[in-house]
């Protein structure tokens, strides 16, 4: 393979990365084109690069031309924000997400003779994952899903029903893996769920994070009419902390535990809008973590999905079970001795009201455009900062539809 001209502007870990993923795929020579790998507003916690090698390879004795679309995940530059935000610590919860656990994952699936990539692919194609701290070196290198016809959900559409089933859909058959492994080879789920709690990291004498939370739920006070809903509001917001200890202890849950994504929102999902909506990819497994299956349910029912979806709660709330309890009998694994649906509807009863917590901050980026989205590199420990958005009087008036419709939706199902 020939040496090729590298563009300077990478880092020199990252360039050697490239080389063995360009011989790995048998270029005989290439270039390498960079983009942004994100808009702003899109992604917090970590720097997007995109990267695509252009060269040739061999096919049937013939050169031909060829490309790999990658998007290469970094630490910010910025120190200061690394430390406000513990994103190294972070960083290493993914890293070991695509580095330890979806390989357990796979494992389990493909012994039982399940079809890995037809029945759980809600992942991107992790090529390599660096964790080396003592070098600064931090990278994860995926596949490009924009190349393959998938893209963040637009922020100014409300999602429909089908998408929001097919999210519900995959986040199923992901926590069903979880209870397959618990009830089927419980040594395994022992070894690799022994997670801390990733807000422990954030909340950790961290005053901008929570400056950020319980600022962005006074200014969904501020802007709600209904007595009802404010006083609900204010109940999130004078309690949210104490919450935070009780839903996210390691044993809450008890044996409905699960590996959860624990950041699930349209920012972190991609979706095949142009051929079939209910084909996506859950990526940013940063805040992986063990608890309450409803944990990840609420946290994307309420922040990502607006009145019409709140009104069919029930159906998406069966079309998870389904599809939790279906997964699970392929495992070999019976739903109705593991999780039942009273199961599900009890857990709702006890840890529904966590997606409200944060929903407020969520709801303020979804309903913004991105030019009012804050930079994070602006944000210091001690800063006072309320939300990641800049609100004007029409985000404010869309923030108050949006909160009205979830809290009338926490209030109808008993949440509070």
């Amino acid at each position: 393979m020939d040496r090729t001209e590298f563009v300077p502007s990478i880092p020199k870990y990252l360039e050697d990365e490239l080389s063995i993923i360009a011989k790995n795929h048998q270029f005989l020579e290439y270039t390498i084109q960079l983009d942004n790998g994100s808009k702003h507003g899109d992604g917090f916690m970590a720097t997007m690069v995109g990267v695509t090698l252009r060269g040739q390879q061999y096919h049937n004795g013939l050169k031909m031309n060829f490309e790999l679309p990658l998007i290469c995940k970094l630490l910010p530059d910025s120190i200061e924000r690394r430390e406000t935000f513990s994103a190294a610590v972070l960083f290493e919860r993914e890293v070991f997400f695509y580095k330890t656990v979806l390989p357990i994952f796979i494992k389990f699936l493909e012994d039982r003779n399940i079809n890995v990539h037809d029945e759980f692919s809600m992942y991107p194609k992790c090529f390599v994952t660096l964790y080396e701290p003592q070098l600064d070196h931090h990278l994860i290198i995926m596949e490009n899903l924009r190349s393959s016809g998938y893209d963040m959900w637009p922020k100014t559409v409300p999602i429909d029903f089908d998408a929001a089933a097919g999210v519900l859909t995959e986040l199923g058959k992901f926590h069903a893996i979880s209870l397959g492994i618990l009830d089927q080879r419980r040594e395994i789920f022992d070894d690799i769920f022994r997670l801390s709690e990733p807000f422990r990291e954030l909340f950790k004498g961290n005053g901008a994070t929570e400056t950020m939370v319980s600022g962005a739920i006074q200014e969904t006070i501020d802007v709600l009419e209904d007595e009802t809903e404010i006083a609900v509001m204010q109940t999130v917001k004078d309690n949210y902390e104490s919450w935070f200890r009780e839903y996210l202890s390691c044993d809450a849950a008890g044996r409905f535990s699960v590996l959860n994504h624990g950041d699930l929102w349209n920012n972190n999902m991609m979706f095949n809008l142009k051929s079939n909506r209910q084909q996506l990819r859950f990526v940013d497994f940063q805040l992986l973590r063990l608890a309450s299956p409803v944990l990840d349910i609420t946290y994307y029912i309420c922040s990502s999905t607006t009145q019409e979806i709140h009104q069919r709660f029930n159906d998406l709330l069966k079309i998870y079970y389904d599809a939790l309890a279906t997964f699970l009998t392929k495992m070999g694994s019976d739903p109705n001795k593991l999780f039942t649906f009273n199961d599900l509807q009890d857990q709702f009863r006890q840890f529904g009201k966590y997606g409200l917590i944060f929903t407020p901050i969520l709801a303020g980026v979804m309903v913004s455009e991105s030019k009012d989205i804050i930079d994070m590199d602006s944000i210091k420990q001690d800063t006072a900062v309320a939300g990641l958005a800049v609100l004007n009087q029409k985000t404010k008036m869309l923030l108050k539809n949006r909160m009205s419709s979830v809290i009338q939706l926490a209030i109808e199902q008993k949440w509070v």
